[in-house]
This record gives C-alpha cells, structure tokens and sequence, in this order.
C-alpha cells in the first residue's frame, strides 16, 4: 500500500515535492494528476495520506480534498496560494483538512507531514483497537445468544448455564466463546 498520494498538475512543483516528501521519509507515492484521475484511483485504493498542490488541471482542489477525507478518512494537505490560505482553511477545516500556504516554507512543510504521519500512526491504533472491542463484542453477543438457548431450550438458569459455559471451556481446554458457538449450533433452527 502507498503511504501517500501526491496530486500535482503543474510539472515544476513535482521534482521539488517528491524531494521534499522523501526528506521526510516518505519512499511509497502515487502521483495523480486531477481531480477525475483521483476519483478512479480511490475506488480500488486507500491512502493514508494526500497532498494536493492546488490548482489541479480540472478543478481547484479543495472539494476534492473535502471528498477524500469525508470518503476514505485519509488526512489531506491543501497547498494553496498564500493569499487564500485563511479562506480555505475555514471552508475545509470541518473536514480535518490542513492548509499550507504556498510559497511552502521547507520547515513548515516537513513539519506538516511528520504530523500528518504521527497522526496516521495514531489513527491506525485506534482502528487496531477499535476492531478488538469489536470482536471481543461479537463474542459477548454469542456468549449471552448460547445462555438464551440453554435457558430457553435446555431447562437451564442463568447461572447454571453461565456456570456450564465456564465449566465446559475448562473441561476442553477452550474457550468459552467456542462452547457458545457449538451451543449457539447445537440449537438452531
């Protein structure tokens, strides 16, 4: 997977750029070109983050930047012209997008990418993390799912099908999602 997509129209920002990305330490870029090359590229691959040195040859940028972060949850930085920096950034700040004014200071720029990383780092943690609790929930909902049916079903009381759970993922070394999951089975319909 590509670390990063850069979207640049103007051939003389593209040698510099992709220096500058790589000072930082970024190696794995796709280049696009438009805003209609993008909205191909994004509907078979994420990025984690994208660049977009305004303006594009089809369009300006910033709605693409708002569809990309809204789409994909992907962080973006709009390069803009200095002069409208304030202005996009109020019009694109409710989608997370950051705003760097061009001419694009090297320290800003480096700056602005390593928190663009930390912050991709950080995101990825929370999704890691975020899929466990689901899972883990899932599991919760088979467990109580199995205790219903032998209640239900098996003449059990609740504590005596939480205990017979417990006490069957013991006597078979498992766990006790995995009886749940051969009790949830043993009663369907």
């Amino acid at each position: 997977m590509k670390e990063l997509l850069l979207i640049n129209s103007n051939d003389k920002y593209r040698e510099p750029l992709l220096a500058l990305l790589h000072q930082c330490g970024l190696k794995q870029i796709e280049l696009a070109y438009s805003g209609s090359e993008v909205r191909r590229l994004v509907q078979n691959q994420n990025y984690p983050m994208v660049i977009v040195n305004t303006p594009l040859a089809d369009e300006f940028g910033h709605e693409l930047g708002s569809y990309l972060s809204r789409k994909s949850g992907c962080l973006v930085l709009l390069l803009v012209k200095n002069e409208i920096a304030e202005e996009m950034s109020v019009k694109t700040q409710r989608d997370g997008i950051l705003v760097l004014a061009k001419p694009i200071n090297r320290g800003s720029f480096a700056q602005a990418v390593r928190l663009m990383t930390s912050c991709v780092q950080k995101i990825r943690l929370l999704q890691e993390e975020n899929e466990k609790l689901r899972a883990t929930l899932q599991q919760d909902r088979i467990i109580s799912r199995a205790k219903c049916l032998l209640i239900e079903r098996g003449g059990f009381t609740e504590e005596q099908a939480h205990h017979f759970l417990e006490q069957q993922a013991m006597n078979q070394r498992t766990t006790r999602y995995e009886v749940a999951r051969d009790v949830c089975a043993q009663y369907a319909d």
